[in-house]
C-alpha cells in the first residue's frame, strides 16, 4: 500500500507521527511522496489554533486534486478535532485502529527513532495536559498526563544515540507533570540527570516547560548538568497578570520574571523563547502595553506569536469582549517588528565570538549548517565538516533573510 504521509505542528505531533511511520512501515506500507499512484494521503496534523486546523485540511484537499481517488485520513490532534464532521479520522491513541482500517496488521510495537537529519533525536517522555487553560483544547485532543516509565526512556534513548543521534530533545505536552502518575514519582529533573549520564550523548535539550510549575531553583538544577543546553522554551502568552489569571494559566507577571531572571544567572549567553497569545477575549490596550513591557524586560530571543482563535468546547470560545481581527492584526505586526529587532540583538552579541555547532546537513555547495547549543543557526562554508559532527565556529558575519542565520569559519 502506497501511502503519503504529511506531518504538521509541534514537536509531541511530529514524534507520534514518526510512530505511527515506523508501524507503517512494519505493517508492509510504503511511504512515498505525493504521487498520482499514492493510495491513501495521511495528514498528521495541529489543532490547538483555528489556523493549523485549516492548514492540514487545505493540504488534505490539494493532496485529493493529485489522486481523486486516494483515501484522505486524518490522524492525531487534527483527527480527533474533526471527528464529528464525518471525515476519516484517528485520534493520538488510535494507531491499531487506524492500520485495521487500512487493512494492515499491527505488529509488535516499534521503537521509534524519530531523527531531524541524523543527528538530532526526538523522545516523548509525557502525553496529555491536566492544565485546562480555558483557551486550549489539548486536553480534548490528548486526554489527562500520562508519563513514560524511566526504563523505557532509558532503552529509547540509547537507541537513539545508537543510530548517530549526537543530540536528544526532550518532549512532552506537560513536561513538568512527567512522573506524577508514577508508582515512585519521578521528575523531570530526574530523568534528565539520568539521560545526561548517557555514553555517547553530546547534548540534551529541553522543548518546552509551563511556567507555573518551573522554580529557579529547577533552572539552576539542569544548569549544572554538563550536557544540558542552555535553551528553554518558557511561555509567556501575556504580561498582563488580569489576562493571566483569565487564562487560567496559574501564574503571574511577577513568577515569569523571576524566573527568567533565574535563566539568566544560571546561562547569561542563553536563549530563553517563548509563545506570546494576541487578543485574548477583554485585553486591553493597557494589558497589551504590560505585554509589550514584559518582552521588554526579558528581551527574548526568539517568539511564537499567536492570534487568539476561538476553540470549540473551550470556555474562552464563550468570553465576552473578543478582541477584533483587525486589532488583533494590527498588535501582532507590532510584536513581530519587536521579535525581529530582538532577535537581531541577540545574534549580533555574538559576532566576534566561537560557538559550537551540530552539523545537520552539508549543501551540494559545501556549507555546512547546524544549531548552537543556545538554538541559533550557524552557517559554515567548509566542505571538511561532517554531518554529526561537533564543529567549533569563528562567528563573522549576521544574515537577515527568510532563515536568519549567522555565518562563520570553521576553526
Amino acid at each position: 500500500m502506497k501511502i503519503t504521509l504529511k506531518v504538521l505542528g509541534c514537536k509531541v505531533s511530529q514524534y507520534d507521527a514518526a510512530l505511527l511511520e515506523g508501524m507503517l512501515r512494519s505493517a508492509g506500507g510504503c511511504i512515498q511522496p505525493a504521487a498520482p499512484d499514492s493510495e491513501v494521503f495521511l495528514v498528521c496534523g495541529c489543532a490547538v489554533t483555528h489556523k493549523a486546523a485549516q492548514e492540514a485540511q487545505q493540504i488534505a484537499r490539494r493532496f485529493q486534486r493529485i489522486n481523486p481517488q486516494a483515501a484522505v485520513i486524518f490522524y492525531g490532534c487534527i483527527g480527533q478535532h474533526l471527528k464529528s464532521i464525518g471525515s476519516v479520522c484517528f485520534g493520538p491513541g488510535e494507531k491499531g485502529n487506524l492500520l485495521t482500517h487500512l487493512g494492515l496488521r499491527e505488529l509488535d510495537p516499534v521503537l521509534p527513532l524519530w531523527t531531524w537529519r541524523r543527528t538530532r533525536g526526538l523522545i516523548q517522555v509525557q502525553e496529555g495536559c491536566d492544565a485546562h487553560c480555558t483557551y486550549c483544547i489539548v486536553p480534548h485532543l490528548r486526554g489527562r498526563s500520562c508519563s513514560k516509565p524511566i526504563s523505557q526512556v532509558l532503552e529509547e534513548a540509547s537507541a537513539q544515540i545508537a543510530s548517530g543521534c549526537r543530540e536528544l530533545v526532550i518532549t512532552g505536552v506537560h513536561l513538568l507533570a512527567y512522573g506524577r502518575d508514577l508508582p515512585d514519582k519521578p521528575t523531570l529533573l530526574g530523568l534528565a540527570e539520568r539521560l545526561n549520564k548517557l555514553p555517547g550523548l553530546a547534548r540534551l535539550r529541553i522543548s518546552s516547560l509551563e511556567p507555573m510549575d518551573l522554580t529557579v531553583e529547577t533552572i539552576a538544577s539542569l544548569g549544572k548538568l554538563d550536557h544540558i543546553c542552555p535553551h528553554l522554551h518558557l511561555p509567556l502568552q501575556s504580561g498582563s497578570d488580569h489576562i493571566l489569571k483569565q487564562m487560567g494559566r496559574g501564574y503571574n507577571r511577577d513568577h515569569y520574571l523571576e524566573l527568567a531572571t533565574g535563566f539568566a544567572r544560571t546561562w547569561p549567553d542563553g536563549a530563553l523563547t517563548t509563545d506570546i497569545l494576541i487578543g485574548f477575549p477583554r485585553e486591553s490596550a493597557e494589558d497589551f502595553a504590560q505585554t509589550v513591557e514584559v518582552i521588554g524586560q526579558v528581551r527574548f530571543p526568539r517568539m511564537h506569536l499567536f492570534r487568539f482563535s476561538p476553540r470549540p468546547g473551550t470556555p474562552a470560545a464563550g468570553f465576552p469582549a473578543q478582541v477584533p481581527a483587525a486589532v488583533q492584526k494590527e498588535r501582532l505586526q507590532h510584536l513581530k517588528s519587536i521579535g525581529t529587532g530582538l532577535a537581531r540583538k541577540y545574534r549580533s552579541r555574538f559576532l566576534g565570538h566561537n560557538l559550537s555547532i551540530l552539523v545537520e546537513q552539508i549543501s551540494p555547495q559545501g556549507e555546512a549548517q547546524g544549531l548552537t547549543a543556545n538554538y541559533l543557526r550557524l552557517r559554515v562554508p567548509s566542505p571538511s565538516c561532517q554531518v554529526g559532527e561537533l564543529v567549533e565556529v569563528a562567528v563573522q558575519d549576521s544574515s537577515f533573510v527568510e532563515d536568519p542565520a549567522l555565518c562563520g569559519e570553521k576553526i
